[in-house]
């Protein structure tokens, strides 16, 4: 059997590939909207195994690793195509599902900003507030070691208000420790006082056409029992004062968009 010489392998490799980048620019983007996701994660859940694509087939992410003008190209289509999620907490920034931004590296500076982020249009942020910080709050003392208000929040907005930024729908969940629910002392005024200290970085947010804000308490929707009537009557005044707060935030980040926003 006769060996292949140099000209036949590059003939059937020549054969095999194929000459996207000659296609014109339409075509290219359709291409790439088979190979992202098309189909959001489930809301505020962290892990989700089933496929991100609503035909059953795996995502492609290799196509960002082609050239630089493709890359351009496709980051649009995988980050601009579907609803995604980020956690937020007192150690790191976390973007469904593997992108991990410490807080150690937004302190030092060395934190950039995901390059998909300016390509989002849709974004969840679930922010989980540590319990030491609140009651510093609650006692008058300036919590400033609270990385998540100080640092990973201000770095947030400041990445997702960036000029080149697509972001047009917000929602925002803040998971509040169940201590609150127990602390007999906690007038209204105090409650506000946690709502406008924890979430003072948000209002700098612009360019957002559709925002919304939900409270709730860790453990809440996981099997864990609010029973008593004390604990009832604690939830509902900080869903009260939570939707109080949330018309404020609206009404602040729509003065700053040019359009006319949805208050979800």
């Amino acid at each position: 059997m006769p060996c292949e010489g140099p000209d036949s392998i590059a003939t059937q490799h020549a054969a095999a590939s194929f000459p996207l980048l000659e296609l014109p620019v339409e075509l290219r983007l359709h291409i790439y909207r088979f190979l992202a996701p098309n189909k959001p994660v489930e809301p505020w859940t962290i892990y989700n195994p089933k496929p991100l694509r609503d035909d059953g087939e795996k995502c492609h992410p290799v196509i960002l690793r082609v050239c630089r003008t493709i890359y351009n190209e496709a980051l649009g289509e995988w980050y601009g195509g579907v609803e995604y999620q980020m956690f937020a907490c007192n150690e790191s920034i976390g973007l469904h599902p593997r992108t991990v931004i410490r807080t150690a590296a937004i302190h030092a500076g060395l934190a950039s900003p995901h390059p998909g982020l300016r390509k989002m249009k849709t974004l969840r942020l679930h922010i989980v507030l540590p319990t030491q910080p609140v009651l510093k709050v609650l006692e008058g003392i300036d919590p400033n070691d609270c990385a998540l208000v100080e640092e990973v929040l201000p770095t947030l907005v400041k990445w997702l208000s960036h000029q080149e930024s697509r972001l047009r729908e917000f929602h925002i969940r803040v998971e509040l420790p169940p201590r609150l629910l127990h602390n007999l002392r906690l007038r209204p005024q105090d409650i506000s006082k946690i709502y406008a200290w924890l979430l003072k970085p948000v209002h700098a947010m612009r360019g957002l056409e559709n925002v919304s804000l939900a409270f709730v308490f860790w453990g809440m929707g996981r099997g864990v029992p609010y029973s008593s009537a004390s604990a009832r009557y604690r939830v509902a005044e900080f869903r009260r004062l939570g939707d109080e707060y949330k018309q404020l935030l609206v009404a602040d980040i729509c003065k700053k968009s040019q359009w006319s926003c949805v208050r979800s």
